[in-house]
């Protein structure tokens, strides 16, 4: 997976999406702007709790631990 085809997968688990300032991203339900300044601008506002959670889960599907 490519470092774009990842950021939208994860702004999409994240739904970013709802609350984009890109009209196409809402329209269509999913990431489809700019990946990378979408996370930008939304990733400093969420919660710690969550993003230490997202952080843990992806060490263990890369060590190859079941999510």
């Amino acid at each position: 997976m490519d470092e774009d085809a990842f950021r939208r997968w994860r702004n999409n688990y994240f739904a970013f999406w709802a609350v984009c300032e890109t009209r196409a991203c809402r329209r269509a339900k999913r990431c489809a702007g700019d990946p990378k300044s979408c996370y930008d601008r939304i990733w400093p506002h969420m919660p710690e709790r969550i993003k230490f959670d997202f952080r843990v889960t992806l060490k263990a599907i890369n060590e190859g631990l079941p999510p």
